[in-house]
């Protein structure tokens, strides 16, 4: 059974694409059933990354280049073309292409129900940090007069700090109730509640 180099070069994308997607797949624990972890993790109301805050509960977006996406093209552009070429007995001229064609269409199906699967998920699990507003919380440590301290609050059932400020700009002691009234960029207004 002799090849065409370009039988050869569908062979190598397809076992390479669907290969790391086998690696990736294990690396990341797919396969592994495992205990659930216990315990409680404190995460912070914002983080500084390169000068630009992000919220919490702000969404992440899922790459169309990714490792995924990219995979899956070169998977079904090497299965597609082999197909095509060895079994069809097609030309290059027209099994390149459909292969290409393919291999986008494969990818841009992955890139779609990843986002969606995202977006459903990150709209219901994750809390927002414009959520916060109304929600009791505790002083983590003294506040000064028009200072800041960091607060924590429970949302959704994640404990959560953030740093914040009284609206009326008074002393608090450590440990006094709060409630947020809102955010103002990444520090959050509170009053105490009475």
């Amino acid at each position: 059974m002799e090849m065409t180099p370009l039988e050869i070069v569908y062979c190598v994308a397809f076992f390479l694409g669907f290969g790391f997607a086998i690696v990736s797949a294990l690396l990341s624990g797919v396969f592994h059933v495992g205990a659930e972890g216990a315990g409680h993790v404190d995460v912070p109301g914002h983080v500084e990354v390169a000068h630009h805050d992000f919220a919490q509960g702000d969404n992440v977006a899922f790459s169309p280049v990714s490792p995924v996406t990219v995979s899956m093209f070169i998977t079904s552009f090497g299965v597609t073309g082999f197909a095509l070429s060895k079994w069809l007995h097609l030309s290059a001229a027209l099994h390149l292409p459909i292969a290409m064609l393919s291999g986008i269409v494969v990818a841009v199906g992955v890139f779609a129900l990843f986002a969606k699967v995202l977006r459903v998920t990150q709209s219901s699990s994750l809390p927002s940090t414009a959520d916060a507003v109304g929600i009791d919380a505790e002083l983590l440590q003294h506040l000064p007069a028009d200072g800041l301290c960091q607060i924590a609050y429970t949302q959704r059932e994640s404990r959560l700090t953030a740093t914040a400020k009284a609206v009326d700009g008074k002393e608090l002691p450590q440990g006094a109730r709060v409630r947020i009234l809102r955010i103002d960029g990444t520090t959050f207004i509170i009053e105490k509640v009475r």
